[in-house]
């Protein structure tokens, strides 16, 4: 994943399906990392908006087979399985 780092932006892809804008915080390996995005809930906001939700150790869209979610892949590259 060349050109990754810390503060990327790149898709989240929730376990139900949903493609989320979310931000790198950390790398663990160059096809895993931490995420950090605003929840698509609209009752999750409070006075100052959406809230902020994470996710650990979330994995390539490249190495998700099979699976319909909780992966991440940058804006130009293909959902898993497609």
């Amino acid at each position: 994943m060349n050109g990754l780092e810390v503060g990327s932006m790149v898709l989240y892809t929730t376990p139900s399906g949903v493609d989320l804008l979310a931000l790198v915080t950390h790398i663990w390996s160059p096809t895993v990392v931490n995420l950090a995005f605003a929840s698509p809930d609209e009752g999750q906001q409070d006075q100052c908006g959406r809230i902020v939700l994470r996710e650990t150790s979330v994995s390539h869209a490249s190495v998700m087979t099979g699976v319909a979610g909780r992966y991440w892949r940058r804006p130009d590259e293909a959902r898993a399985g497609e």
